[in-house]
C-alpha cells in the first residue's frame, strides 16, 4: 500500500511540476498542488502508513490572513455635544499587496470621515493618524492602554466597503 501511494505522490509531483513549469509566470497549477492537505501528505510521505493517512483526511485549519489597519484618532463636535479622542479604525485584509491594501483602507477611512462629518459632527480635527500592519482590535488595545479616555468610534471593514461597486453609489 505505501508504494502504491508514494508512486501517487510522485506522480503528481511529477505533474504538476511539468505545469509550473510550462507555465511559468501564471499561478494556474492544479488545486490538489496548492492544497494543505496535498503538502501534509508529501511532507509525511515517508512514514506513510494507515494512521498517517487517516490524520492527513481530517479537515486542516486555515490560517489567519494578516490584516492592515488605518486609523485616525479626531476631536469631533456639534452643536449638542463635543467628543475628545475619537478612533476611526478600518480593517483591509493583505493579499500580498501592502501598499494597496494601505490606500483602500486610507480611502475607506476618508469617506467615514466626511460622512461623519456631513451628518453629525461638522467641526472635525485630527489629532493623530496610524497605519499598522496587524488587526484593528489589537491596535484599540494599545492605544487604549495609552490613553483611557479613547472611544472606539467603529472599526469598519474595507474589504467590504473598498470595493469598487459599493463605494461608487
Amino acid at each position: 500500500m505505501t508504494t502504491l501511494i508514494r508512486f501517487s505522490l510522485v506522480l503528481a509531483v511529477v505533474l504538476s511540476a511539468t505545469v509550473s513549469f510550462a507555465n511559468p509566470g501564471s499561478n494556474n497549477r492544479p488545486s490538489f498542488v496548492r492544497s494543505a492537505k496535498f503538502l501534509d501528505v508529501i511532507r509525511k510521505s515517508d512514514t506513510a502508513t494507515d494512521k498517517n493517512i487517516e490524520s492527513v483526511n481530517k479537515e486542516v485549519p486555515k490560517a489567519k490572513a494578516a490584516k492592515v489597519c488605518a486609523c485616525q484618532i479626531l476631536n469631533v463636535s456639534s452643536n449638542n455635544e463635543t467628543l475628545q479622542y475619537v478612533a476611526v479604525m478600518v480593517e483591509k485584509t493583505n493579499q500580498g499587496e501592502l501598499n494597496n491594501s494601505y490606500s483602500i483602507a486610507k480611502s475607506v477611512l476618508e469617506k467615514e470621515k466626511r460622512l461623519m462629518k456631513n451628518q453629525f459632527y461638522p467641526k472635525m480635527k485630527v489629532l493623530e493618524k496610524y497605519t499598522v500592519f496587524s488587526s484593528c482590535k489589537t491596535l484599540a488595545a494599545k492605544l487604549t492602554i495609552e490613553n483611557t479616555d479613547l472611544k472606539v468610534y467603529d472599526i469598519l471593514d474595507a474589504d467590504i466597503l473598498g470595493n469598487a461597486n459599493i463605494t461608487n453609489r
